[in-house]
């Protein structure tokens, strides 16, 4: 019999999308090859789940960049501490808000698909949809882990936005727990850098008081630094990717 694979929900905007060069400052444990190991990362367009490599498969299908983000250290490490293969399927686009007051970028992650440009959300979804019926075609049982989230700097740019930010990550959460059917589902997320041009004390109070709820694991970023004002450089997107493993020891510890 064989044993149950390890899953995880990657899903956010820039800073998840990866906007690190690797020609500029690549993670210390990443490989020449770009591969990282013992990950395999679901490509919708070939409906399989492959080694995950950067400037091949990093993003929502055959990324050409060479960039980085903060969840491939996360989950190659946790890999190697519980010396099984990870699986991930991730979601993730640059600019993209929350709310819908007004829509910011080319996509949104409203729970109200009907109000977005482009329901990432809904994306997300069918895209996990697409991952386990392929599992179960294979025959393959799985332990769904966690979600690793970064997101929120778009939704600064309005105060409705703002405003609603508690409760619309609130209910993103809770539709992914649904969809999942994982009522207990680790959501596990992190704060915007406060010198971020981005940053928002309304924003930060949300997340911080989503974190005092069941299943919510928060990282503070509060001291990280970025390459452009906005994004993550690499000694940031290094320690989110530390501080983040430190939970899913943490959650697997209580199982």
């Amino acid at each position: 019999m064989t044993s149950s694979i390890d899953l995880w929900i990657v899903a956010g905007q820039s800073n998840t999308n990866g906007r690190i060069k690797l020609s500029k400052q690549r993670p210390s444990w990443l490989p020449t090859s770009n591969i990282v190991p013992n990950v395999k990362c679901f490509n919708l367009y070939k409906n399989k789940f492959e080694l995950w490599q950067y400037s091949d498969n990093s993003d929502l299908a055959n990324n050409n960049e060479d960039k980085w983000a903060y969840d491939s250290t996360a989950i190659y490490q946790y890999s190697k501490l519980v010396n099984k293969e990870q699986y991930v399927i991730k979601h993730s686009l640059g600019g993209s808000s929350i709310g819908v007051n007004p829509p910011a970028g080319k996509g949104q992650w409203n729970c109200n698909y009907h109000l977005t440009t482009v329901p990432l959300l809904k994306e997300l979804e069918d895209k996990y949809y697409d991952a386990i019926a392929l599992l179960n075609k294979q025959n393959k049982s799985f332990i769904l882990r966690g979600v690793l989230w970064h997101q929120g700097e778009s939704d600064s740019n309005s105060p409705e936005n703002e405003h609603d930010y508690y409760n619309n990550l609130d209910a993103v959460i809770l539709k992914i727990r649904t969809f999942t059917e994982h009522n207990n589902l680790p959501f596990i997320f992190a704060t915007i850098p406060k010198k971020s041009q981005q940053f928002s004390a309304l924003i930060n109070r949300a997340h911080f008081k989503l974190a005092k709820k069941k299943y919510s694991y928060l990282v503070d970023l509060k001291d990280g630094t970025t390459f452009d004002g906005i994004h993550f450089d690499s000694a940031t997107a290094e320690k989110l990717g530390n501080d983040m493993l430190k939970y899913m020891i943490k959650i697997r510890k209580r199982e």
